[in-house]
């Protein structure tokens, strides 16, 4: 064998190679958007960081920047009372399905209602962890349990 095809032979060509390149990115890449982070609500010394519609553990999302805005104490207290509450029955992220009504809600099994955009981005940004949700009663935050902690909540749609 000569030099050249020696050389030839240990490299891949550069069609190859992009190739290779995007397909390592389109499977260890999720899609999803991240909310746009627009204040923190401190709870019990945790911070979490809220876009006004889902609050979430700061340092499990890995939010950065922080905001710097605090959140109303209105909203931490509505949204965190019943963070420590008997817990009901959670249901867990891939019991979820789409609304026949409105594609952009997800139903959960006792009829939670969750928008398409939080489910996207927890099922995301969350890969790898155990998911679950449960709802103390109609118009009550759910509550997002990751790996059997809650580590935050979401506005109720029903």
């Amino acid at each position: 064998m000569s030099r050249k095809q020696v050389r030839t032979t240990r490299y891949l060509p550069a069609a190859a190679l992009a190739g290779l390149l995007l397909l390592a990115l389109a499977v260890g890449c999720s899609s999803y958007t991240e909310p746009v982070w627009t204040s923190v609500a401190k709870l019990e010394g945790t911070s979490f960081v809220t876009d006004g519609t889902i609050a979430i553990d700061m340092q499990l999302v890995g939010a950065t920047p922080p905001p710097t805005q605090s959140a109303s104490k209105w909203f931490s207290d509505s949204i965190f009372a019943n963070r420590n509450a008997d817990v009901p029955e959670q249901f867990a992220l891939d019991e979820m399905h789409a609304s026949a009504a409105d594609p952009a809600i997800f139903v959960g099994p006792g009829e939670q209602q969750i928008e398409e955009k939080h489910i996207d981005y927890l099922s995301g940004a969350l890969s790898g962890h155990r998911v679950a949700f449960w709802q103390a009663a109609a118009m009550e935050p759910v509550i997002i349990v990751v790996d059997g902690l809650p580590v935050g909540a979401m506005k109720a749609l029903n």
